[in-house]
């Protein structure tokens, strides 16, 4: 654990949202309208954790909120109105810059966490694709230039599959 690199956990809830995320990269969450609302719910029912409506603190609740230096794999990321930028010198001394758009929400499960606040996610529905994809997202202050990033724990004890 020397490098700072949280993988996913060994065992329990977090372990099986991340494997469900990771079971349906490029593919579509079955049964489902294809929302990113739409992964982390599955995934929280696989893992037989509380899901937002059986928490009863609102549909973009997925547990206890923890802070975005606390987060680690099998958390869930809540986007609100939040715009990422970042800008970068490439080795051959061109300028570089991504930008993330995450709309009014936008719902994603946390597979790896690097230093940095680096953080490898499982998302659905991004770019209008409703399969699920895997991105890399900075998420320093310095980055976020606008809106909140939510941050939640999954609580096991659900009743779902």
């Amino acid at each position: 654990m020397g490098t700072g690199v949280l993988d996913p956990p060994k065992s329990g809830v977090s372990e099986l949202i991340v494997k469900y995320g990771n079971t349906h990269v490029g593919h579509k969450v079955p049964h489902t309208r294809g929302e990113c609302w739409d992964l982390p719910n599955e995934a929280l029912r696989f893992a037989k954790a509380k899901t937002p409506s059986e928490l009863g603190q609102g549909l973009y609740v997925w547990g206890n909120e923890v802070s975005l230096d606390d987060a680690q794999p099998g958390d869930i990321l809540q986007f609100d109105r939040v715009k990422v930028k970042r800008s970068w010198v490439l080795p051959d001394g061109r300028a570089a810059r991504e930008e993330l758009n995450f709309g009014r929400r936008h719902s994603a499960i946390i597979e790896r966490v690097e230093p940095g606040r680096k953080f490898t996610t499982l998302n659905l529905h991004v770019n209008r694709k409703v399969t699920v994809q895997r991105i890399v997202m900075y998420l320093s202050t310095e980055n976020i230039a606008q809106g909140e990033i939510h941050v939640y724990r999954p609580v096991p004890g659900g009743t779902a599959k």
